[in-house]
């Protein structure tokens, strides 16, 4: 059976996933500058991502969680 998840659904899931990113990075100090430099991209772009208003990639996130030292999955329960 396939449950259907609706666009609104998946947009509150994507932002509590950016929400406990963001939560983590500031626990462990890292700014959004190091984070940035880290993945490549811009800081603007991390604020960007942290604020919505940029797409966060399954590999952005893959990365992240590598960064910031946490198992992927622990990030999706």
């Amino acid at each position: 059976m396939h449950t259907y998840v609706g666009m609104e659904d998946h947009q509150m899931k994507s932002k509590a996933l950016i929400q406990r990113l963001k939560s983590i990075r500031r626990k462990q100090g890292i700014s959004q500058a190091v984070m940035a430099g880290k993945l490549g991209i811009s800081q603007n772009s991390i604020s960007k991502i942290e604020i919505g208003q940029s797409e966060l990639t399954l590999e952005r996130i893959y990365k992240m969680a590598d960064i910031l030292g946490i198992d992927l999955l622990e990030l999706f329960r």
